[in-house]
């Protein structure tokens, strides 16, 4: 049995909550967040999995907002739920194998163009219509691909443009860097710990008619 397949129900009302937290302020995000959590919990047909994907979502929230320390607790207390429920590492890593770029966009497929506000701290996202690793798609007509560490904490150091589309494109590759630096990460983590991970590569895929 796959423990981290969605129960269709429950997967309907996580999504619901998720648009209206989204879309409120941190405060009423969070209370939305933990309400989830606490009927999860409740909940003998939610997995293990399920609701430390939970408190994973619960921890990314509070570290768009800079709220470094609750998030890595929340983080941890995920963790520590899962290998106390002897999960692989191959579903451990579903949720910290690699950071992920918040907001996580790619996972809800939402967009800047859905009309969704981003927080204040992470306005500058706005220069990318979506952030995806530099793998998975084909070149856009317009790209930045940026290379850089991420720290224990979910921030972005040394960062470098490794190639973009236009090559002369300075402004948008300004634009870009000024990015990366404001937005939030969940790390990687390894035996139960956040690391630093070196070299990750993002893709910010811009449409044709993007300009600064």
């Amino acid at each position: 049995e796959d423990r981290t397949r969605v129960v269709d129900k429950l997967e309907v009302v996580y999504v619901d909550k998720v648009v209206s937290y989204i879309e409120q302020s941190y405060p009423s995000g969070t209370q939305a967040l933990k309400r989830i959590i606490d009927l999860y919990k409740a909940d003998a047909n939610v997995s293990e999995w399920h609701l430390a994907k939970a408190m994973v979502e619960l921890g990314d929230w509070q570290l768009i907002f800079g709220k470094r320390n609750l998030a890595l607790e929340n983080y941890q207390s995920a963790w520590d739920l899962l290998t106390k429920h002897n999960f692989s590492e191959h579903e451990i890593d579903q949720l910290f194998g690699k950071p992920v770029a918040l907001p996580d966009f790619e996972k809800f497929d939402y967009t800047v163009e859905a009309g969704f506000s981003l927080p204040e701290n992470n306005i500058e996202t706005i220069a990318a219509r979506v952030l995806l690793n530099a793998e998975d798609k084909p070149k856009p007509e317009k790209f930045v691909v940026a290379a850089f560490d991420v720290t224990p904490t979910g921030r972005a150091r040394n960062i470098e443009i490794v190639a973009s589309n236009p090559p002369d494109g300075t402004a948008m590759r300004s634009k870009v860097l000024r990015s990366i630096k404001v937005i939030n990460f969940r790390p990687r983590f390894i035996e139960g710990a956040p690391v630093t991970t070196e070299r990750m590569k993002l893709r910010f895929m811009l449409p044709a008619d993007w300009q600064l």
